[in-house]
């Protein structure tokens, strides 16, 4: 399960870096509609994995680690979006 995790991540990064590509060509609109998309949902998973992991606190380290590897990864995609994407759309905070 690790390893397809790890190749879920990798594909994900993948297409995110493809589509920041593909928001510059007029000749696929549909990117930045995406883009958003892929920000939304990730901008969610960070606010439940951050909700889940201070619930859990007090559980073994195990989950504190993976929860914390998984925000990493998350904070890691975001970062790769620009600014007037982020601004752009209305995050569910």
């Amino acid at each position: 399960m690790k390893e397809a995790s790890g190749e879920y991540r990798t594909i994900t990064s993948n297409i995110i870096d493809e589509l920041l590509i593909a928001v510059q060509s007029p000749t696929w609109p549909i990117s930045s509609l995406l883009l958003e998309q892929f920000i939304y949902r990730i901008v969610s998973q960070l606010n439940n994995a951050v909700v889940s992991s201070s619930s859990k606190i007090n559980s073994s380290s195990g989950d504190v680690k993976r929860d914390s590897s998984y925000v990493v990864y998350l904070i890691e995609l975001l970062g790769k979006f620009p600014v007037h994407l982020l601004v752009s759309i209305s995050l569910p905070l």
